[in-house]
């Protein structure tokens, strides 16, 4: 199907996806923690949690969510298909506070033509390249930043989209790897 870089925002909402495990160390407290902060400033925000448990770390995920003072702005609705989460989000976040060799969601929202924000851990910034912003892990004020530019700036936005189509069709199309493995090889 043919991808439509996410450039142009329609409507107030803004809704952020996370993709991954649900594990402590995958960052999901800084999100909440950013978004609660932009919510107290106006933004219309919704941040989705999508992935399964792991580590048992649902019913805690959970009751910090019933404590957030804006509870209703978090969902965790489970698995769903790549392509409709790609198409509904606004931006695509990879929050890791440790242990990411390297980065696949950030890599199909690149390619979906979603702007993408990772930390600055393992192998993410290497994967992003100038195609997302990167953000220090762990630093709620640095998120903060970053999930304010990408959602209301478009001329930001349209940059990043470019760039991660780009990035992702140049550096790891199947065509791009055999071309690698080719001149390595040769």
């Amino acid at each position: 199907r043919a991808i439509v870089p996410k450039g142009a925002l329609t409507g107030s909402r803004r809704i952020v996806a996370m993709c991954s495990g649900l594990r402590m160390y995958k960052g999901h407290e800084v999100i909440i923690r950013a978004a609660e902060v932009l919510k107290s400033e106006g933004m219309d925000i919704e941040v989705r949690f999508y992935g399964s448990d792991f580590d048992r770390f649902l019913a805690p995920l959970k009751a910090r969510i019933a404590a957030s003072r804006y509870p209703g702005i978090f969902s965790l609705p489970g698995y769903s298909a790549v392509n409709d989460i790609m198409a509904q989000a606004d931006a695509v976040v990879v929050p890791s506070l440790r242990y990411e060799s390297f980065g696949y969601t950030a890599l199909e929202a690149m390619a979906y033509g979603v702007p993408v924000i990772v930390s600055d851990v393992g192998g993410l910034p290497e994967v992003v390249g100038d195609a997302a912003v990167v953000c220090k892990a762990g630093d709620t004020r640095s998120w903060v930043r970053a999930l304010q530019s990408v959602l209301n700036d478009t001329s930001l936005r349209e940059v990043h989209c470019a760039r991660g189509l780009s990035r992702a069709r140049d550096h790891f199309s199947l065509e791009s790897m055999v071309d690698a493995y080719y001149t390595l090889l040769s």
